[in-house]
């Protein structure tokens, strides 16, 4: 039984001398090395310039690991989703409507592949598209676009949507947001 006990204590020392000759090769190999020191959502924006599509978590993923990007969480691709998020509530990115968790850089134009109409038909109905929508206002939540058309009893529906509209009741300072 010595002996066993003696051969694992020799055995520690061995491990012992080992790792510290192994961390210090790392920490000489991490000193030679130009580690990528930029942060996550710099690192995304560099994705989003020179991809210039819209991107989902997984491509995001992918896209920072070939750039080097590591992490120390467990989850690295919810460490990409709420670098995402974030980047889209400060405006620099924004969600498209299409489908959930993409993004695409918030100053990129989608339409710029969109051809001029060719035919002057098609330019007077771009016009009316452009003319007749009008989305929605928050200081009027009613509104529903233009009525141009009377109804059957002469008004175009605004004024009696103004009449019967609840009166917002004002949130007291101290009071909480919810």
């Amino acid at each position: 039984m010595d002996a066993i006990v003696e051969e694992l204590r020799e055995y520690k020392r061995w491990l012992t001398s080992e790792t510290r000759r192994v961390e210090r090769a790392l920490s000489a190999l991490s000193d030679e090395e130009d580690e990528d020191t930029r942060s996550t959502n710099e690192m995304l924006l560099d994705a989003f310039k020179s991809n210039r599509k819209p991107m989902t978590i997984q491509d995001a993923h992918l896209h920072l690991r070939k750039s080097g990007w590591t992490t120390d969480s467990k989850d690295p691709a919810n460490v990409i989703r709420a670098a995402l998020a974030r980047m889209a509530a400060n405006g620099e990115l924004r969600r498209t409507s299409d489908k959930r968790g993409v993004y695409v850089l918030a100053d990129d134009n989608e339409f710029e592949d969109v051809t001029p109409p060719e035919s002057e038909h098609e330019l007077k109905a771009a016009n009316r598209a452009e003319i007749d929508w009008r989305p929605l206002t928050d200081d009027n939540p009613w509104d529903s676009g233009p009525q141009s058309r009377p109804n059957r009893f002469g008004t175009t529906g605004k004024e009696s949507a103004q009449r019967f509209r609840p009166a917002a009741k004002k949130r007291e300072e101290d009071e909480p947001p919810f």
